[in-house]
C-alpha cells in the first residue's frame, strides 16, 4: 500500500470549508525545504456551479522531506496553513486548514475613492 498522499482523487466527499480541493504545486526555490500549495475550494452551496477563477485561493507549505509521510485524520504530515501576516510582515502558518486565510482580498473601489 502506497504511505503518500494522493491529490488525484478525494476518497470522501468534500467536507464543508475544505480550501485545497484544486491544487498547484511548487518546490521552494534555492535552499527553501518547503514544497507549496495553492489551493482553491469547492461552493459552500453543493448546488450552485463555480469557477476555480472565482474562488478564493490560499497556500500551505510542508517541508520537502516530509512527502510521502503519513499526518493524521489522512491529511498531509507536517503541513501549515498560512494565517496571514504578523509582525513585520511575517508569514504566520497554522496546522488546521480551517484557520487559513486568502492570499487576496477583492475590494470594490467606488468612483472619487482614490482622488485626493
Amino acid at each position: 500500500m502506497d504511505a503518500g498522499y494522493d491529490f488525484s482523487r478525494p476518497s470522501q466527499p468534500f467536507l464543508p470549508g475544505a480550501k485545497f480541493v484544486n491544487v498547484a504545486i511548487a518546490a521552494g526555490i534555492g535552499a527553501d525545504p518547503y514544497v507549496y500549495f495553492w489551493g482553491t475550494g469547492p461552493l459552500e452551496n453543493i448546488h450552485k456551479e463555480l469557477s476555480a477563477k472565482e474562488s478564493p485561493i490560499y497556500l500551505a507549505r510542508m517541508p520537502a522531506s516530509a512527502i510521502g509521510t503519513p499526518g493524521r485524520e489522512g491529511r498531509p504530515a507536517q503541513i501549515e496553513y498560512l494565517h496571514g501576516l504578523g509582525e513585520g510582515e511575517s508569514p504566520n502558518w497554522v496546522e488546521s486548514e480551517g484557520e487559513a486565510v486568502p492570499l487576496f482580498h477583492d475590494v470594490t473601489l467606488r468612483k472619487g475613492t482614490l482622488e485626493k
